[in-house]
């Protein structure tokens, strides 16, 4: 009894671990795909998503700022005019940077960015980095 409890905990706490998970891509978010991911604009009010679903064109920058009440994890897009950003992210929370991945870049106050064109390249796992 004992055995199988400790290797039921071991799934548990390595499924937990490895869990990895992106931003959503353009084509989810066309699709109203990105459930779990809160729409915030510059001041951290959520934001109502058909404009941004409409006008989303390609993937910016994955962003970690610890401690961000809307979510640490965050994800910000172009427009189909190449303007960064748009004035609106994805958050969420309890996610935080793959840091095994190369292409997170680390500041000293915390915060890390990924620059790709591809979101699969910037990892958040759940639970602490």
């Amino acid at each position: 009894m004992i055995k199988k409890s400790l290797i039921t905990l071991s799934i548990i706490l390595f499924t937990s671990v490895t869990h990895a998970e992106t931003c959503p891509t353009v084509s989810q978010i066309k699709l109203h795909n990105f459930q779990g991911w809160g729409l915030f604009d510059r001041d951290g009010n959520t934001q109502p998503s058909d404009n941004f679903t409409n006008d989303v064109a390609s993937f910016a920058l994955g962003y970690f700022a610890p401690e961000a009440p809307e979510g640490e994890a965050q994800c910000y897009y172009k427009d189909s005019s190449g303007s960064d950003y748009m004035n609106v992210y994805l958050a969420k929370e309890t996610l935080h940077p793959d840091t095994s991945s190369v292409t997170w870049v680390a500041f000293n106050d915390g915060r890390m960015e990924c620059y790709s064109n591809d979101p699969a390249r910037c990892l958040f796992v759940v639970g602490n980095s």
